[in-house]
């Protein structure tokens, strides 16, 4: 016997799906993704998804760090970077969790748009060390916000 999943299967696409406030990235290979914007916090909640940690400006939007989460909810009260979050001024996190007309899952969605923003938080893909005094740079720029 296997446990149930937490997680409730893919969603079709809803009404609500298209009225809350969202933002689309796209991975510089073809795929788009729709992020939901919700406000800075530990309290959300989502399964198999990817997430941004942003810098959402009037004009301007700043990807500071992408993750992927199986349980956004419980990767979130954790989260090792939060407060180095609010250094880099994230005041967003988008979300886009897979819907089954995805050609991408959730875990390659992540490794696709890390490369393609190269996020300052992500360090992995940065040649800056952990305490080097460095300031976020603008390799999280969205480029597709103001071409």
């Amino acid at each position: 016997l296997t446990a149930p999943s937490p997680c409730p299967p893919k969603p079709l696409l809803s009404p609500q799906y298209f009225e809350a406030p969202h933002i689309v990235l796209d991975d510089g290979i073809g795929t788009k993704y729709r992020f939901t914007i919700h406000p800075f916090t530990r309290d959300l909640s989502g399964c198999e998804c990817v997430y941004a940690l942003a810098t959402m400006l009037p004009r301007n939007t700043f990807i500071n760090y992408i993750g992927k989460a199986k349980d956004l909810r419980e990767r979130l009260s954790n989260h090792e970077r939060f407060f180095e979050a609010l250094l880099f001024g994230t005041n967003s996190i988008l979300i886009h969790r897979p819907t089954v007309f995805d050609p991408v899952d959730y875990e390659s969605a992540e490794v696709r748009l890390i490369a393609r923003y190269r996020p300052p938080m992500n360090r992995q893909h940065t040649n800056r060390s952990r305490h080097d005094g460095s300031v976020p740079s603008f390799r999280g720029l969205l480029g597709a916000m103001h071409r």
